[in-house]
């Protein structure tokens, strides 16, 4: 039985609920996540311990912070991840212009939201392993949210996979900070295509892009996974 470790956050997540602010460049959120076996964290940590020293570089590592006079620094941090075993991640995509949180949501965002965060993770929880899943820390957050997402995994696997799910400070997590620049150059991805204003942001893309073309990919695809949700058709009633 492995013991699997899951780091969530999003992006963009202002616009499944204020579709003012949506407009061609911005107008796709995601959520996304690291999965990693609990026994190999320490090494991978170890390797991105010493990476920062290599480079100098000792603040949070984010996708808003990605920039000309660091990228070598960021291309080497995409590097270890794709070379790296037992570590994958997944994201789900979520066209902001068709959630519609009064139709599928009970005019709650909230719900909305970690219906979304179930999308992510249901597919990839397996009922032989145990997991703990670890969220950015939000300020709306809700404990109640949070226990109901996962009774509602639990249920679907038909067992207790999933021991506990709790908010933690990106500041204080180098897996959620990794997190988040993959899922943040996802969702530039999507929002840009290739024209994005920011070379180096363009660059990382790139980078990526050695390894796995950033679109939808099958579910077979199992390091790294994107999936489009189609909020059109999708059944949103087992959360």
């Amino acid at each position: 039985m492995a013991k699997i470790e899951i780091y969530c956050d999003e992006c963009r997540q202002d616009l499944l609920v204020n579709k003012s602010v949506i407009n061609k460049n911005n107008r796709f959120t995601v959520l996304g996540g690291i999965w990693i076996d609990g026994n190999v964290r320490e090494d991978f940590k170890s390797n991105i311990s010493n990476l920062r020293k290599k480079y100098h570089i000792y603040g949070e590592i984010k996708w808003k912070k990605v920039s000309n006079n660091k990228l070598e620094f960021y291309k080497e941090i995409i590097k270890i991840f794709f070379e790296f075993t037992n570590i994958s991640f997944r994201a789900v995509v979520i066209d902001s212009e068709v959630f519609d949180i009064y139709k599928y949501h009970n005019n709650s965002g909230e719900l909305g939201f970690y219906k979304c965060y179930y999308q992510l993770l249901k597919e990839w929880i397996f009922r032989d392993n145990e997991y703990n899943i670890f969220l950015d820390y939000r300020k709306d957050k809700s404990r109640r949210r949070v226990n109901d997402l996962k009774k509602c995994i639990n249920n679907y696997l038909n067992n207790d996979a999933v021991k506990n799910i709790q908010f933690i400070n990106s500041k204080e997590s180098i897996l959620l900070q990794l997190e988040d620049v993959i899922m943040g150059c996802i969702g530039y991805k999507y929002n840009y295509g290739y024209k994005g204003k920011s070379k180096a942001k363009n660059t990382i893309i790139e980078e990526i892009e050695k390894y796995f073309i950033i679109k939808e990919t099958s579910s077979s695809k199992k390091k790294f996974n994107i999936f489009k949700i189609n909020l059109r058709k999708s059944d949103n009633k087992n959360v």
